[in-house]
């Protein structure tokens, strides 16, 4: 089957909108020439049920990485938020550049039991999919990015390259880390692609710096009833907020209870939920792909609650490369996948975008009216202290975004 090549050149960091950009090239474009192999990689159509044989390894292992990585990143920041699918992508393509007991480490973080074929593969099924479900009619409501920037003394295999166009559609390119214009090159190309943040210089005597996020704007399905003032108890402190009222499908598990809420033009659904008994941290360590799914399954539309949730902004740079669980990369390693008998260093590996959760939607959606014929809710649900949210995909349960609002 054939894998759709959407966009030409993945985006690199995007906030609330995006612009029609004249491609501005930082280095050279090592995929300029790189064609897919059409026999061998994956393509989503409407309609099309088929998938490859390991697929459901991956969305077990990609969901697992989810619920781990941000239990990690609570420890160390209790208000995070951060794009697993976005992190997941680009560690799996490193994940082909990489060998020996570096690519152990990093199968360790992407799924152990997941060979690379499978990884790609389904990969290339996941990211086509999203992206062909969501590019309705020239309208990019969700993007997931990536690009490599290789130093310039780093060589780079044709087989890597051909991975990357097979299943990733990364940016890769070329220049080197000791140029005074390092920083004006790479940050020119960012701004073409968005207003969000910009980079330092990574280490020049490394030979790899990642880029990768996730972008998205759409409407709710069905908008919320109504806005309220209210307080928030966070964790640190108790804040003024803006809640967001309306009947929506209720999920509960044994240790947490919440709801989720559609989107108009993607597939993908909010959803956020709450311990129980208050214990955020133990919920958190207990979520894997196993709970998070029979959460997710708990909806039924016989189950209602009135729902009140305070709206929130998330603005998010995260150098993954200092945070304990991907630090690793920074030391030298073993990338004869990138090219035979290299030795290399990931010198950052940056996470940078803003999600807004507001009455009209998921970042710059617009305002749609609650027209719900859902059943009227017995009991409420009140958002008032510190909860999880995920934005998933509906088929897998992938979350494309995963936080903790610990405080507004």
């Amino acid at each position: 089957m054939k894998r759709l090549i959407g966009l030409a050149l993945m985006i690199v960091m995007v906030s609330a909108a995006l612009c029609s950009c004249s491609g501005n090239i930082p280095g050279e474009d090592l995929t300029a020439d790189i064609k897919a192999d059409e026999n061998l990689t994956y393509i989503f159509k409407n309609g099309e049920t088929t998938n490859p044989t390991s697929y459901n390894d991956y969305k077990t292992a990609a969901v697992n990485f989810s619920a781990d990585m941000l239990y990690k990143l609570y420890k160390e920041d209790k208000n995070v938020t951060y794009s697993p699918a976005a992190l997941h992508y680009q560690l799996s393509l490193l994940e082909n550049a990489a060998s020996g007991k570096t690519q152990s480490r990093i199968k360790s973080v992407t799924g152990d039991n997941l060979a690379l074929d499978g990884l790609n593969s389904s990969s290339g099924y996941f990211f086509s999919r999203i992206e062909k479900l969501s590019n309705i009619e020239k309208n990019r409501y969700i993007d997931i990015n990536g690009d490599f920037f290789l130093n310039s003394d780093t060589p780079v295999s044709q087989k890597f390259l051909l991975s990357n166009a097979d299943f990733y559609n990364q940016g890769i390119f070329r220049l080197s880390f000791s140029d005074k214009d390092f920083t004006d090159k790479v940050n020119s190309y960012i701004s073409e692609k968005s207003k969000a943040g910009y980079i330092s210089a990574p280490d020049k005597n490394s030979g790899l710096m990642l880029l990768n996020s996730a972008y998205m704007s759409d409407s709710w399905l069905d908008g919320f009833k109504k806005t309220s003032s209210g307080k928030f108890k966070g964790a640190d402190k108790t804040s003024d907020a803006k809640f967001l009222s309306g009947t929506e499908y209720y999920l509960e598990s044994k240790l947490a209870e919440g709801f989720v809420k559609d989107l108009k033009n993607t597939p993908a659904k909010f959803a956020a939920f709450m311990p129980k008994d208050n214990n955020i941290d133990y919920l958190l360590k207990k979520l894997n792909s196993d709970s998070f799914s029979k959460l997710m399954n708990s909806m039924s539309v016989f189950k209602t609650r009135e729902v009140s949730i305070p709206e929130f902004t998330r603005k998010s740079n995260i150098n993954f490369t200092e945070r304990k669980s991907l630090r690793f990369l920074k030391e030298t390693g073993d990338y004869a996948g990138l090219s035979y008998a290299q030795k290399s260093s990931v010198s950052d590996l940056i996470q940078s975008f803003e999600l807004k959760i507001t009455k009209d939607g998921i970042g710059s959606g617009s305002a749609v009216k609650s027209n719900s014929t859902k059943k009227e809710p017995e009991k409420t649900l009140n958002f008032n202290r510190p909860f999880i949210f995920a934005v998933v995909d509906n088929e897998s349960y992938i979350p494309v975004f995963m936080g903790v609002i610990s405080n507004i």
